[in-house]
């Protein structure tokens, strides 16, 4: 599968952008496409941190176990997941600009059996709807910031709360 890319300008430093973004405690309420997400993993947010994430897709709820494994404030992480045969990558960039931040969402998937590799001509008949999740869940986010309503404290990655 190739990647899929897509980023938004948002006014606000990349310390905060980041703060929000990788708020995973926070992000049901955020994201309207999250209908839950529950932090599997103690401590910090940071790298290892485990969480299923909840969306209704195609009308019908469905659960993916993600890690976090790298973890590099303010700049970006990387979310790892496998599902349906297929190993997938999600990786956040937050560039600073001279009005904010540039926010970078991308996605892509590899698969791993042979059915999944076997379906991937079929898979790419969804990738629309891939790029508008995925700007639909970054213009959330931005709008959260944006907004400020809902500044994130520097305590919410502490996984205790």
């Amino acid at each position: 599968m190739s990647t899929v890319t897509v980023s938004r300008e948002i006014a606000a430093p990349p310390e905060e952008v980041f703060r929000v973004f990788s708020d995973l405690h926070g992000c049901a309420d955020r994201i309207t496409g999250i209908t839950r997400a529950e932090v599997l993993t103690d401590g910090p947010i940071g790298a290892g941190t485990r969480w299923r994430e909840t969306r209704e897709m195609f009308g019908r709820e469905h659960s993916e176990e993600m890690e976090i494994t790298r973890f590099d404030p303010p700049h970006g992480y990387l979310v790892e997941a496998e599902s349906c045969g297929c190993h997938y990558y999600t990786e956040f960039r937050f560039t600073p600009t001279g009005t904010g931040t540039r926010a970078e969402m991308s996605f892509r998937g590899e698969p791993v059996t042979l059915m999944a590799k076997l379906m991937m001509p079929i898979g790419q008949l969804f990738s629309g709807s891939l790029v508008r999740m995925i700007e639909q869940d970054l213009d959330d986010l931005k709008c959260a910031i944006e907004s400020s309503e809902t500044s994130v404290p520097p305590a919410a990655t502490d996984a205790s709360g």
